[in-house]
């Protein structure tokens, strides 16, 4: 499998650096059992920042020791692209190891609820403030409304695809979205697209039926 869409490297070196929430750790976890390249870039951020702070003290950083150290972890971390685990029993091979763990059913079998026409909804973790974590269903050949984003939207694909303005994104591909994006997924035609999404604040739906349920709609 080939991850085309990455993440925003920020997201992964704050991932390395332990410095994100539950939801967005369980998020990156989940695509980085899907992607040796994210996982590589990660061991070399965790690498690094090890490597600096073993410097720190007593002695100052040598100015070749950056160097040093990337000249030494492309060697070290081939093996962190190996494929790792995507499931932690048999419940469902689609479900990545880590969020596995905040799941007691498989894709198809969890209580979805319904948003709108062909698109569900089921929460992974509770609501806390205005975050939400949660998955997304979307029916073969469903579009869902035109959007933007009071905050940013990040979503990784576990099953399934979908297509919009920004291209084609299947299994594995994070779209890392913010507030200046607008768009209109599409599921694609053969099978139901499910996505894990992480959102800071409601999305923005455009159009007259789009600001019609605007009231109903959580995600």
């Amino acid at each position: 499998m080939t991850v085309m869409h990455q993440p925003n490297p920020d997201l992964l070196l704050d991932y390395a650096a332990g410095s994100l929430d539950e939801g967005l750790s369980l998020f990156v976890a989940s695509h980085l059992a899907l992607c040796p390249e994210s996982r590589r870039t990660v061991a070399k951020a965790e690498a690094i920042g090890g490597a600096l702070i073993e410097d720190l003290e007593p002695d100052p950083l040598k100015s070749t020791s950056l160097d040093q150290v990337l000249e030494r972890l492309d060697e070290s971390t081939h093996d962190s692209a190996e494929p790792l685990e995507t499931h932690s029993n048999d419940l469902d091979s689609d479900i990545p190891s880590p969020l596995n763990h905040y799941l007691d059913a498989s894709l198809d079998a969890l209580p979805w609820r319904r948003l709108g026409p062909g698109v569900q909804q089921v929460d992974v973790i509770p609501l806390k403030d205005d975050r939400r974590v949660s998955l997304l269903k979307i029916a073969p050949g469903v579009a869902i409304p035109e959007h933007g984003h009071h905050g940013p939207e990040r979503t990784l694909i576990l099953r399934g695809s979908y297509r919009d303005a920004l291209g084609e994104f299947k299994r594995g591909d994070v779209a890392d979205l913010d507030a200046s994006i607008e768009h209109q997924p599409i599921a694609g035609a053969d099978e139901a697209c499910i996505c894990l999404v992480v959102t800071d604040a409601p999305v923005k739906l455009k159009g007259f039926w789009g600001r019609f349920m605007q009231p109903f709609i959580r995600y």
